[in-house]
């Protein structure tokens, strides 16, 4: 990375407090001289997160997972290091320079371009006669002008060019209009991707348009037509009116998933303002992700109908595996969120909150009812329906526990739910286990680290002394820091995650209070390190002996054991 951008790096790594930004995602509290709370990147019981204000590093002592703040954003959000150093960036209003092969210019070059998209939509809706089809629509729909408004709701027209020639007026390159995922191209034909479509403006966590939603009057084909991805848009990351609804998710201590955005608004201007709803797309781990970090009470309500049930199955493991156990709002049969607001209003909603059902439980009641009856191929076919989701949860107690409400409500045995699992070949597992390491590398590096007034004794250390990757890269990383600042670096950012976590890791490895005296661990990583390298030589001399017996030179291979056995002898005295 050029110099310029790096010192920014840096500069930014120090505004931006790691407590303050992990707080918004992590319930933490101080233990001694750091704090610690549930980990959010594994389900836990007991805090094992670590996340240490004076080192402005976090290291889960469960998973492994660990880092600095960009690596905490990465990781949390799904984000690489650019989007993550942007979004800080912007969080504290620093002015962070464009990255060497990093188009920054060009992001916000289609986020101003989304802007202007939206103005003119927004404005075309509100200059439509009360007649107009969209505006009829809306109406129909019990849509009041407070929330097209607030939502900035918008209409495409019908036409092929509308936007296009709005676009060449302001004198905007059509082929970054075509990045932005605002218009298309056919031969040398440009035209507009959304025509004759009510349009939902989709925005990011800052209020950006980053892409659009248009749900088409009439008859055609899709019914719901979104912004394809983009630099700016990736609709796995985001969720329709979670910025709108972001500070009522707080102060709720609660949320509402719904699947569309009509299901959104309904509920929203009937007081339900703690409401976010998916971008036609299933779940994903990051959207689950993204609900963690507000609140970890949610409610599900999606269609009454065998799509919205398959939804349900698929987000199932999504949340039990990020340790949030939602609730499932059963509608009545053939209504929406968006169909029973507007019958019921918001005390009928509120009632069927009350009434909700943990997603397992539910999920149970679901699969009884299709198989019909507690007959022994009902039970069978029960079992089998839910072996999918059994199986991919993660961590052995939760699978416990859901196994448990299972067997109690088929009763049927456990263990036979098990031997069901595992002859699946499907059954959980803890997770995955660490690869060996080297011991040696792995305790010089965290004293180091943590005493780096020794490092000018180590420095002449070859990387390749270290038997695994990770701490060559960051031995490399260390010394030529050192070698162009003249001391030990206090802050080192790396855009690889394992580099990052094992950075992290390494610094929190000597927090307690009762670690040895810095000169004993000296003396003995000195041995270690005398001890490594003459193993190493015997190592060399061997293969060195081995290739000259095998190609005949017996002379050069009796010099050779001579020296080994010498060697040996040394060790030995």
């Amino acid at each position: 990375m050029a110099g310029q951008f790096s010192e920014a790096i840096q500069e930014l790594k120090l505004t931006a407090n790691i407590v303050d930004v992990i707080s918004e995602y992590v319930s933490l509290r101080r233990r001694g001289r750091n704090y610690v709370g549930l980990c959010p990147f594994h389900a836990e019981r007991t805090p094992s997160f670590t996340v240490s204000e004076e080192r402005q590093a976090f290291h889960c002592f469960g998973c492994g997972a660990g880092g600095d703040v960009f690596t905490f954003l990465m990781k949390f959000h799904n984000l690489s290091f650019m989007e993550a150093a942007r979004e800080l960036a912007r969080k504290y209003g620093f002015n962070l320079p464009e990255a060497p092969g990093d188009d920054q210019s060009r992001r916000e070059r289609i986020l101003a371009l989304n802007e202007r998209a939206a103005a003119y939509y927004h404005r075309f809706l509100k200059e439509l006669p009360p007649e107009a089809p969209a505006s009829s629509y809306l109406r129909k729909r019990g849509i009041k002008p407070e929330t097209i408004e607030r939502f900035r709701l918008g209409y495409a027209p019908d036409g092929w060019d509308n936007l296009v020639r709005v676009i060449q007026a302001a004198g905007v390159d059509l082929a970054l209009a075509k990045e932005a995922g605002l218009v298309s191209q056919k031969g040398e034909r440009w035209y507009d991707r959304f025509r004759g479509r009510i349009i939902f403006p989709i925005r990011d966590l800052s209020g950006r348009v980053v892409g659009f939603g248009g749900r088409i009057l009439g008859q055609g084909e899709p019914k719901y037509l979104n912004t394809p991805e983009t630099p700016v848009y990736h609709k796995g990351r985001l969720l329709y009116g979670l910025f709108e609804a972001r500070l009522a998710l707080r102060e709720e201590g609660a949320g509402l998933v719904v699947e569309g955005y009509l299901d959104l608004l309904s509920l929203s201007q009937a007081g339900i303002t703690n409401v976010v709803a998916t971008l036609g797309t299933a779940l994903t781990r990051e959207h689950v992700r993204l609900l963690k970090g507000y609140t970890k009470n949610w409610y599900l309500i999606f269609d009454a109908d065998p799509a919205g049930l398959k939804a349900i199955f698929r987000a199932a493991p999504l949340f039990l595996n990020e340790n949030l156990f939602p609730r499932v709002v059963l509608l009545p049969e053939g209504e929406d969120p968006d169909s029973f607001i507007r019958q019921r209003g918001q005390e009928g909603l509120l009632e069927l909150l009350d009434q909700a059902r943990p997603i397992f439980s539910f999920l149970i009641d679901q699969t009884l009812k299709t198989y019909g009856g507690r007959g022994p191929e009902a039970k069978v076919a029960v079992v089998e329906e839910l072996r999918p989701l059994l199986a991919s949860l993660i961590d052995p107690i939760k699978q416990d526990i859901c196994i448990e409400e299972l067997a109690e409500r088929l009763s049927v045995r456990k263990d036979h739910i098990y031997r069901a699992l595992e002859s699946s070949g499907r059954s959980s597992a803890s997770s995955s286990r660490q690869e060996g390491f080297d011991p040696f590398g792995e305790a010089l590096l965290a004293f180091l680290v943590n005493h780096p007034q020794y490092f000018p004794e180590f420095a002449d250390l070859s990387p390749e002394e270290f038997l695994r990757d990770e701490y060559r890269h960051l031995f490399e990383a260390i010394k030529q820091a050192y070698s162009s600042e003249g001391q030990f670096p206090e802050a080192l950012f790396f855009e690889d995650e394992k580099l990052s976590a094992l950075w992290a890791r390494l610094r929190l490895s000597l927090e307690e209070e009762d670690r040895p005296d810095p000169e004993v661990m000296a003396q003995e990583l000195r041995r270690s390190l005398d001890r490594l390298r003459k193993k190493q030589a015997l190592q060399r001399l061997l293969e060195e002996i081995r290739l000259a017996q095998k190609e005949g030179h017996q002379e050069l291979a009796l010099q050779l054991l001579k020296q080994y056995q010498g060697l040996c002898l040394q060790q030995a005295g």
